[in-house]
């Protein structure tokens, strides 16, 4: 019979010591931010175009209803105005959506398109503003004689009134390209979207 006590056995190996470094985990912000720019782009390139097209209409439609009918609706430069606005901001939400798709893929172009577009937008915003301000009369005119054509208007609406929509549509216009210009001057932010430059680079 064999005796094993003399038969060497296997020492189990130690642990490793160290741990090799893990890659960093690549920042969330750029997908969340290209998200929502893609869905504000594509809101404003359906509500502005349609707005577009229906304000740039409206003369047409109006003139097929009799004279003593007709709605009161804005003439002259004020449709001019307006239509110029509306296309606009329907041309920066192409431009938007494009600069969100742009930061969901990590592209470095998609920061220089941010900024030109938050700039454009603000912009925009302050002469829509000024605007606003200078056809309030007209427009609460207009509005008024809308409501009342019925009979006894349920309200009206007064200058004051349309007065503090516009300010309140001025802030809200102003929230997601201060944000941005705000969010892209940080400069961590532009290390980052410089190092993925680099990557694109390293790519070709």
């Amino acid at each position: 019979m064999e005796n094993n006590e003399n038969t060497p056995t296997e020492t189990p190996m130690p642990p490793p010591s160290e741990v090799g470094e893990l890659p960093p985990k690549p920042s969330s912000w750029p997908g969340a931010i290209g998200t929502i720019s893609i869905v504000f782009g594509a809101l404003g390139l359906v509500c502005y175009g349609c707005l577009s097209l229906q304000t740039m209409a409206t003369p047409l439609m109006v003139g097929m209803v009799p004279e003593d009918k007709r709605p009161p609706t804005p003439q002259g430069i004020q449709l001019f105005v307006q239509i110029f606005q509306l296309c606009a901001a329907a041309g920066l939400s192409v431009w938007l959506l494009i600069a969100g798709i742009g930061l969901t893929r990590r592209r470095a172009w998609a920061r220089s398109h941010t900024v030109g577009w938050s700039v454009a937008k603000i912009l925009l915003s302050f002469i829509s503003t000024i605007m606003g301000v200078v056809f309030a009369s007209a427009t609460v005119d207009q509005i008024n004689s809308q409501l009342s054509q019925g009979g006894t208007p349920p309200f009206t609406v007064s200058i004051t009134w349309m007065l503090v929509f516009v300010a309140i549509g001025l802030v809200w216009a102003l929230l997601w390209p201060v944000f941005l210009l705000i969010w892209f001057s940080r400069g961590s932010v532009k290390d980052e979207v410089a190092a993925w430059a680099a990557e694109s680079r390293a790519m070709i």
